[in-house]
């Protein structure tokens, strides 16, 4: 405090000193006031800021996290490149937390826990990004890169995000973590809960206060976290993308893929012993003819043609337009793969004709790798 304002703080407020004559503080007593507001008194320094390093060593023991372990680890800047990429620009100082909440064992007898990783700028821009996972997750994403869906950003991280992953409350990529009742518990919901909840107490414990906005991105199984999100949790995020959602996995997402299998195997050629080439029942010269024919019909029905159909419901694309008239050639579908496409592209029917799940949009990126795979 000031040294003024020190000496004002001691005087009577007007409002309540009307009448009374201003006393004046004997030079013993405001001696002792100065010094204080000098910051010495004993001789002592002033005290030393705290180091962004320091601050990270010391999370652990500050953050409070009931059932929860921590570890930290500071990288300095200009150390690490995002995703550990060999050229590009480096990422600021900051702080990396491992964390581990409600660590248990199983009724499998395997280890558990919620296990997240959190990376706190040094110079933080006050907001907060969680990046979704994907498959049957069990592992933990790194909080250097963006979020599946948005491959092609610069680093959150980089730009000042604080940024959390975590691994759905199993270790490994495989489904075995399903004969935990909790396991599954805590991947369909749970996990994502309480590692915001952590993630965003510790931004506070960190910076003193809580993030100015907040937002959650993923593709896939991380889509199917972000509706989640939106539906049991709606007052944790600001904006969320939510990009594939594999939504209804076993009972829906599961029975489309196995109606595109059948689809593409019954017309994939035969290899010398009779068995399907199912790779080979689109050639990529067929994939990217039809995306370039998606993009010719459709790209200019969002208003702008730059290469993305992003007005889906404006799209009605019909691939018997590339139907050969004859043989099967480089410019043209056979009949059987544009029969092939129809049916994977209105989605899974039962013997009856009713929908048992989603279709797709057409979009050009049905030529990408991914979209093959």
């Amino acid at each position: 405090m000031p040294f003024a304002h020190a000496l004002r703080a001691l005087q009577p407020h007007p409002s309540t000193a009307a009448g009374l004559r201003r006393k004046v503080l004997p030079a013993a007593l405001a001696m002792p006031v100065l010094m204080a507001a000098c910051g010495g008194g004993n001789g002592d320094a002033a005290a030393q800021p705290v180091t962004p390093a320091a601050a990270c060593a010391d999370l652990p023991a500050k953050a409070g996290l009931a059932a929860t372990t921590l570890t930290t680890s500071y990288v300095a800047a200009d150390t690490k490149r995002p995703g550990g990429a060999a050229s590009g620009a480096f990422l600021p100082g900051h702080c990396v937390v491992t964390g581990a909440i409600n660590p248990r064992v199983g009724v499998d007898g395997k280890n558990y826990a919620i296990g997240f990783q959190l990376s706190l700028p040094d110079n933080w821009n006050g907001r907060f990004l969680f990046i979704g996972g994907g498959g049957n997750d069990g592992i933990l994403r790194d909080t250097s890169l963006s979020s599946s869906i948005s491959v092609g950003t610069p680093s959150p991280l980089g730009q000042g995000f604080a940024v959390v992953s975590t691994d759905a409350g199993h270790s490994g990529t495989s489904a075995s973590f399903g004969a935990d009742p909790q396991a599954r518990i805590d991947h369909a919901y749970n996990s994502y809960d309480k590692t915001a909840v952590a993630a965003k107490s510790l931004i506070g414990t960190r910076y003193g206060r809580k993030p100015d906005h907040s937002y959650f991105s993923g593709c896939s199984g991380g889509g199917r976290q972000g509706m989640m999100f939106s539906q049991r949790f709606p007052d944790y995020f600001d904006a969320i993308t939510a990009g594939a959602p594999a939504m209804r996995v076993s009972s829906g997402a599961t029975v489309a893929a196995m109606w595109n299998t059948i689809q593409f195997d019954a017309i994939a050629p035969q290899d010398a012993s009779g068995k399907r080439i199912l790779s080979q029942a689109f050639s990529n010269a067929d994939l990217n003819l039809v995306a370039n024919a998606v993009k010719a019909s459709c790209d200019a029905a969002d208003g702008v043609a730059d290469g993305l159909v992003n007005n889906v419901k404006a799209c009605q694309f019909d691939p018997a337009v590339l139907q050969c008239s004859g043989a099967k050639g480089a410019d043209c579908l056979s009949g059987a793969q544009v029969g092939a496409l129809k049916s994977v592209f209105s989605g899974p029917r039962n013997s009856a004709g009713k929908a048992l799940y989603a279709g797709q949009p057409w979009d050009p990126g049905l030529a990408a790798p991914g979209w093959r795979s």
